[in-house]
């Protein structure tokens, strides 16, 4: 329910040359004894969408299952002022929900994108924050301009 409910929020409410529907797909921990004796889950299916100003600032907003096997929504502020071809590089922060500690809990990480045309990637390097439950990854996103 919850997932076409922020589809169709996000589908509903873009209507701007720079909106991404997102597809939140899989994340790998660096803690792989954590992702065995825990039973992380890395396939952390989910929907979002994000909006990029011009000036590398963009909000990205979704819902996912997290690596707990919980619903997860977050919201974050990314900021990506490094442009290298294709690939821009920078950070997000903002909140996240579905960790067992608090209803809603601090996000941070470095943000890696790479857009070609209207089709991308999203990389997020999400430290370890274990006394929460957060095990360090790497998570990957799909994306596709909404609008031309």
């Amino acid at each position: 329910m919850w997932r076409t409910t922020m589809l169709a929020l996000f589908v509903v409410a873009s209507a701007h040359a720079d909106d991404f529907g997102v597809l939140n797909v899989a994340a790998h921990h660096w803690n792989r004894g954590a992702v065995q004796s825990l039973n992380l889950n890395e396939k952390n299916f989910g929907v979002g969408y994000e909006h990029h100003w011009g000036n590398g600032s963009m909000v990205m907003l979704g819902v996912y299952d997290n690596s707990l096997r919980r619903p997860s929504t977050y919201g974050l502020v990314g900021y990506a002022p490094l442009h290298i071809g294709i690939v821009s590089i920078g950070g997000a922060a903002g909140y996240v929900t579905g960790y067992p500690v608090a209803p809603l809990i601090p996000a941070l990480g470095a943000l890696v994108m790479v857009q070609h045309g209207d089709v991308g990637v999203n990389v997020l390097l999400v430290p370890s924050m274990e006394s929460v439950g957060v095990y360090g990854f790497a998570g990957f996103q799909l994306k596709l301009k909404l609008y031309k």
